[in-house]
C-alpha cells in the first residue's frame, strides 16, 4: 500500500502556485473564475482571447482534473505546449495528470523533458522519485540522496526521507526503511503518511504491537484517516482481538465506503465474535 502518490497533489499545488505571478499564493479572482467556467464551454473563449495566457490554461487544467475531466486537462496541456514547448509548468503538470491516470512511462518522459529544460526543479525529480520506486528503479534511491544533500528546503528534505522508505520498503529492505521513517517522523511528527507506512511495514513483519503503536498515534493524529482505523483492525485481529478489530473495521468504512479490506475484515470478525458468543453460552 505504497502512498507515494500523495506526493503528486503536492508538486500540482506547487506548480499552480508557481504560476500565481509571484504573490505567494493563487491569485483567488481567477481561480474563482477558472472554478466557474469548468463546467461549461465558456473557458474556451476565455482562453481563446490570450491563448498564451500560461497561468489561465494551468488554473483551468487544474480545475477540468479537478472535477474528473481528465482528457480535456490533458488536452489544454499539450495544447499549451505546442504553443511553448519550453514550457516546465505545462510538463509538470502533464507529468502528474499522466501519473494519475496510471500511464507511468509517459509521466515519466514529461518530467525527463521538465528537468532537461531545468534541472534545478526539486518538485519534479521527487515525482520522478516515487515513479522510480514504484518501479523498483534504483534510480529512485540516487534521487532522495542527491536531494537530502542538495536542499535546503524543509519539506523537500521530509519527501526525500520519505522517498528513501518507501523504496527501501518495496525492496524489501525493513530496517533501512523503518530508518527512513523514522526520519521523516523526527522532521515531522505529524507527518501522517511516514506513521502509516511505519505500521505497515512492522505489520508485514509480523510485529504487531508495535505497528498496533504506529497506527494508533495515525489515528490520534487524524481520526478521520480511514487507513489508520483499517490497520488497527488489521494487527488488533492478528492479535485475537476480535471484538476491537470488528469496532476499528467498522470505523474505517465509516470513514471510507469504498474500503472492501475493511469490509471483509468486518465480516470475518463479526463472524469470529458470534462464534465466540455461542460457545460461551
Amino acid at each position: 500500500m505504497s502512498r507515494w502518490i500523495h506526493w503528486v497533489g503536492l508538486a500540482a499545488a506547487g506548480w499552480l502556485c508557481s504560476c500565481s505571478g509571484g504573490q505567494g499564493g493563487p491569485d483567488r479572482s481567477l481561480t474563482a473564475q477558472a472554478q466557474s467556467v469548468v463546467d461549461t464551454a465558456a473557458w474556451r473563449a476565455l482562453l481563446a482571447e490570450d491563448i498564451t495566457n500560461q497561468p489561465l490554461r494551468i488554473r483551468l487544467a487544474g480545475a477540468l482534473s479537478a472535477a474528473g475531466r481528465q482528457e480535456e486537462a490533458m488536452g489544454l496541456l499539450k495544447e499549451g505546449l505546442r504553443i511553448d514547448s519550453t514550457s516546465t509548468a505545462f510538463w509538470n503538470l502533464l507529468a502528474t495528470l499522466l501519473s494519475a491516470t496510471g500511464d507511468t512511462s509517459a509521466a515519466l518522459a514529461c518530467l525527463r523533458t521538465s528537468l532537461f529544460l531545468d534541472p534545478r526543479q526539486s518538485a519534479p525529480r521527487l515525482e520522478l522519485g516515487f515513479l522510480y520506486a514504484a518501479l523498483g528503479d534504483p534510480k529512485a534511491e540516487e534521487i532522495a540522496r542527491q536531494l537530502l544533500q542538495e536542499e535546503k528546503d524543509e519539506e523537500a528534505r521530509l519527501q526525500s526521507w520519505y522517498l528513501l522508505g518507501v523504496f527501501f520498503g518495496n525492496q524489501g529492505l525493513t530496517a533501512k526503511a523503518l530508518a527512513a521513517f523514522d526520519s521523516c517522523i523526527v522532521m515531522r511528527y505529524t507527518f501522517l503518511d511516514a506513521h502509516i507506512e511505519r505500521g505497515i511495514l512492522l505489520f508485514k513483519d509480523r510485529r504487531y504491537k508495535e505497528a498496533l503503536g504506529c497506527f494508533r498515534r495515525a489515528s490520534a493524529l487524524d481520526k478521520s484517516n480511514a487507513d489508520a482505523w483499517y490497520w488497527q483492525g488489521e494487527c488488533l485481529e492478528a492479535e485475537g482481538e476480535a471484538l476491537e478489530a470488528a469496532d476499528s473495521y467498522a470505523r474505517a468504512l465509516a470513514l471510507d465506503t469504498t474500503l472492501k479490506a475493511a469490509a471483509r475484515g468486518l465480516k470475518r470478525t463479526d463472524k469470529q465474535v458470534r462464534q465466540a458468543n455461542e460457545l460461551a453460552d
